[in-house]
């Protein structure tokens, strides 16, 4: 069956950008309006004087972002549900225009490489509110050049994210989605929307072809899509070098938090060392995961087409979208009324585009694009059935947060990544509780879709987090990754992470469903996301923390650092000890299936 194009969907599942800007037009003379003002930024090339000059530079640089991140959001937006050219060409003038603030942020950037240390400490005291901010900028400048030099790296940002766009159109345009026989003797079209969903079908044979099928389509374009990649990779270990960094890792570790504000934030490689090690040697829960799945399942051995696949007894109940709704919200009681106030208006303010359609972009399951004016939006495709009303929770996480965060001044409204999986991922916990509490067909999947999720947020993420970390290394040691050699890469780390699982000869293929057009190094926010959503949620239930602190976390999280914010909580990331926490807690998730 063809799917609707996105103009024939009713308004009230759609998104209304038309709350950010009233017409195309508008874009484009707000688009101008900034540039012009990028344009006619002429800093003196002096050091900063005082306290009065520091503010000036941080309101301006501030104020670029902010103007940016609106414009930003409503060319992703019309992006996403359009394959129309002026919908491509308003995103490429986006990212060109991206490309202008970060030059013009240079030559402000440069103002700071020219003072001393002792007079920007000074200055930065006599701030107040903005300090923090101030002090991102000083360690940006740091890793900053000559503003001529900074220019030429934007003049090619575009280039630099090309690998991208070549990923995006061969998994959504050029490669066609295969059909697949269903158990019933119709056909399934498995696209990018559908593949992880049709692996939860409960026909093994069914699940075995959808498998095979997907990742056979996929290998046609292994050469394009390994070369795209370690272009990628390339790409960036050129831009590390010319920032002055180590590595890939070093620089994407010391990165811009999203919505981008200017703000920049750092995690430790030595932290990001310590959680995948720690995660690997604390196996125990998940080797337990695969047992019970094998034995409940009645199979000798897990294998990859059996991952997915509910362990309830009871068939999948089908959950029409408002009914979705009124379970996430009522679910989200533990967090205060004012919360599940928050979240009420935010679903009924066409803040959602619900529904799968044939122009509407399906590479990914879901995402939460924003702005500090405007507030998030929710992409989703909806198939009215567990996984994607856990996709809609999950995203209403973000969502909510971005709620709460957007609170003056913008330059803070901001969710750095260490932090930004927490109130999803805390999101789906409390699902999963109301929905156990009900018990019933929905209860049991819903009790599957979590140990699946901190399956994947522990384990999963942290397996990624070593593949991808050892590709970067290459690339950054100037080796060439070719289709083999990422492929050897990713069977080693899935048998180091999953001895449980067994191998098969597509598992050389399975790395291309990844998501390819991401940085390297952002998988490592979903296992902290997992480690302290758990932790919070404990808490919660211990009476060791109340919804309005957790809600003045949310509220901070642009204006601290996040190691600062999980230790509030009482979690030394530097240490093993969060992750082997984590990883024991998912093992009592396990415990409630045996």
């Amino acid at each position: 069956m063809s799917l609707p194009d996105h103009a024939d969907r009713p308004a009230q599942y759609t998104w209304d950008t038309a709350t950010i800007f009233d017409h195309p037009d508008d874009w484009q003379r707000a688009h101008d309006d900034l540039r012009a003002d990028l344009d006619a930024d002429d800093p003196p090339a002096t050091p900063v004087d005082d306290a009065s000059d520091a503010r000036d530079l941080v309101e301006t640089v501030a104020d670029w972002f902010r103007r940016a991140q609106h414009l930003e959001l409503y060319a992703t937006l019309r992006d996403c549900i359009s394959d129309r050219d002026a919908a491509s060409d308003r995103m490429a003038a986006a990212r060109e225009l991206s490309s202008a603030v970060e030059t013009a942020v240079a030559s402000r950037l440069d103002r700071l490489r020219r003072t001393d240390k002792a007079t920007l400490d000074r200055i930065e005291a006599a701030l107040d509110e903005r300090a923090h901010y101030f002090a991102s900028l000083r360690r940006q400048a740091a890793h900053r050049r000559d503003p001529d030099v900074e220019a030429v790296v934007e003049r090619f940002a575009d280039q630099r994210s090309s690998a991208n766009r070549i990923v995006r159109t061969v998994k959504s345009e050029d490669r066609e989605p295969p059909t697949v026989e269903t158990p019933d003797g119709g056909e399934r079209t498995i696209t990018q929307g559908r593949y992880h969903g049709e692996l939860a079908h409960t026909d093994r044979t069914y699940r075995h072809r959808v498998y095979e099928s997907y990742l056979d389509a996929l290998a046609d374009f292994e050469g394009t899509l390994a070369t795209a990649y370690h272009e990628k990779l390339a790409a960036a270990s050129a831009l590390a070098d010319v920032r002055g960094f180590d590595s890939i890792r070093e620089l994407q570790l010391t990165g811009r938090s999203y919505p981008e504000s200017g703000l920049t934030f750092q995690f430790p490689p030595e932290v990001h060392d310590t959680m995948i090690d720690a995660v690997a040697e604390s196996l125990g829960s998940r080797k337990r995961a695969r047992e019970l799945r094998a034995d409940r399942l009645g199979i000798d051995a897990v294998r990859p087409w059996d991952t997915a696949v509910s362990l309830a007894d009871e068939p999948a109940p089908e959950i029409p979208y408002n009914d979705a709704v009124e379970h996430v919200v009522a679910a989200l009681a533990p967090l205060g009324e004012g919360y599940q106030r928050r979240a009420r208006e935010f679903l009924d303010d066409r803040r959602v585009d619900v529904y799968e359609c044939a122009d509407k972009r399906s590479d990914i399951p879901a995402f939460c694009p924003s702005s500090a004016d405007d507030g998030a939006y929710v992409l989703l495709n909806y198939q009215r059935d567990v996984r994607t009303l856990f996709h809609l929770c999950h995203e209403l996480g973000h969502a909510i947060h971005v709620e709460h965060y957007r609170d003056e001044p913008t330059m803070y409204a901001t969710g750095p990544r260490p932090i930004s999986e927490v109130p999803s991922l805390l999101h789906e916990i409390l699902l999963t509780e109301h929905l156990a509490a009900d018990g019933g067909p929905l209860g049991a999947h819903a009790r599957n879709r979590l140990l699946d999720s901190l399956d994947g947020m522990l384990y999963g993420q942290a397996a990624t987090a070593a593949f991808k970390r050892r590709l970067a290394a290459a690339v950054d040691d100037g080796e060439t990754l070719s289709a083999d050699r990422i492929a050897d890469a990713y069977r080693e780390t899935q048998a180091r992470f999953d001895p449980a699982l067994e191998q098969g000869e597509r598992t050389r293929y399975e790395w291309l469903t990844g998501a390819l057009y991401r940085d390297a190094f952002h998988h490592y926010q979903y296992v902290l996301g997992a480690v302290g959503a758990l932790h919070v949620r404990e808490s919660l239930r211990d009476d060791d923390l109340d919804p309005a602190t957790y809600s003045e976390f949310l509220r901070s999280t642009g204006r601290e650092r996040p190691l600062d914010l999980f230790e509030r909580f009482g979690l030394d990331l530097r240490t093993s000890d969060p992750y082997e926490r984590a990883t024991t807690a998912f093992g009592e998730y396990v415990t409630k299936w045996e």
